[in-house]
């Protein structure tokens, strides 16, 4: 299936109004790969969520990637339908992690006059 992700709670992985390829799961508690990204089938609704099986047996641990999302379980009983997401389509070509390497090398450049000041002391 084709589903279109509305909304940000696994931004920055998958952003709004992008698109996700994924295939049925026959039988979700055997199949599911604890850690990746999964379609969530429940009565309120379609989510995206990186599953988990929950302590206890009876739930999935739905974890989104935008940390600003708590962490919640579905009971196994309420998912009606998962699928393993297989791929993204996305028009967004920006490079993502360019701001991230910009300030990683500003910190490294900084410790690194602060070890030669100390160093020529």
């Amino acid at each position: 299936v084709a589903v279109q992700v509305i909304g940000d709670s696994m931004h920055p992985t998958i952003g709004h109004e992008e698109w996700l390829i994924a295939r049925h799961l026959d039988d979700p508690l055997r199949q599911v790969r604890e850690g990746y990204v999964h379609l969530l089938v429940a009565q309120d609704g379609v989510v995206a969520k990186r599953l988990f099986k929950a302590p206890g047996g009876t739930a999935f641990l739905c974890r989104s990637d935008n940390e600003t999302y708590p962490p919640y379980e579905l009971p196994y009983a309420e998912a009606i339908q998962v699928y393993l997401v297989l791929g993204l389509l996305s028009e967004d070509l920006s490079n993502k992690g360019a701001d991230i390497r910009e300030r990683l090398s500003r910190v490294e450049k900084d410790v690194m006059a602060l070890q030669a000041r100390f160093n020529t002391r």
